[in-house]
């Protein structure tokens, strides 16, 4: 079967490491040959991809940011 072409996205390691760390995991169970400070050098080298952060910030439930301020 063939997903439409417009509901398919390539995963850049942008995304992937959003979606990781948004899932709670920790920089060392997303790169773990890489110590904490390497793996946030290389993710804030990362091209930010503006459009995806938006979207998925704007999704996300406002009761999910707040949730440790309850």
């Amino acid at each position: 079967m063939n997903t439409p072409r417009t509901s398919w996205r390539p995963s850049s390691r942008y995304v992937t490491a959003v979606n990781e760390l948004f899932q709670g995991l920790s920089p060392a169970q997303i790169s773990p040959n890489d110590t904490n400070h390497q793996f946030w050098r290389a993710f804030l080298a990362l091209e930010l991809n503006r459009d995806f952060l938006t979207e998925f910030l704007t999704a996300l439930p406002k009761d999910d940011c707040l949730y440790a301020h309850k």
